[in-house]
């Protein structure tokens, strides 16, 4: 079945986006070492076993298109905190989802949108 296999942002400033990611989620940020083009990856986890999505960020084309990537963390309230602090925003405040956890919608520096979500299935 097909599946999705990586995810891209569009972004003014590619540098100091990829650096907010790198600061909140721990996500290695290195620019394409190959052709002339200005491209970026976030790779997400450093094992072929590790389940997630690597993403690219590329310099802003094209009116923002976006996709709403949902991001597993491991303490919501912690994220939430990291994401404020490194110039993120709170768009939907942290809200159980019964028999799922807890989630929350944030937006990065430059608007784009994203979840995050603290698995717990025990949540009502």
């Amino acid at each position: 079945m097909p599946r999705i296999t990586h995810i891209e942002l569009n972004s003014a400033i590619p540098e100091s986006l990829g650096s907010f990611y790198s600061k909140v989620f721990g996500w290695i940020f290195q620019k394409k070492q190959t052709g002339n083009e200005n491209y970026w990856f976030l790779f997400t986890g450093m094992g072929a076993s590790e389940a997630g999505i690597n993403a690219g960020i590329k310099p802003q084309s094209t009116p923002k298109l976006q996709w709403v990537p949902t991001i597993h963390v491991d303490g919501i309230d912690a994220a939430l905190k990291k994401i404020v602090d490194n110039g993120g925003k709170i768009t939907h405040p942290k809200r159980a989802v019964t028999s799922t956890g807890y989630l929350a919608y944030c937006e990065d520096p430059e608007g784009n949108l994203f979840g995050i979500l603290e698995k717990d299935s025990s949540v009502e």
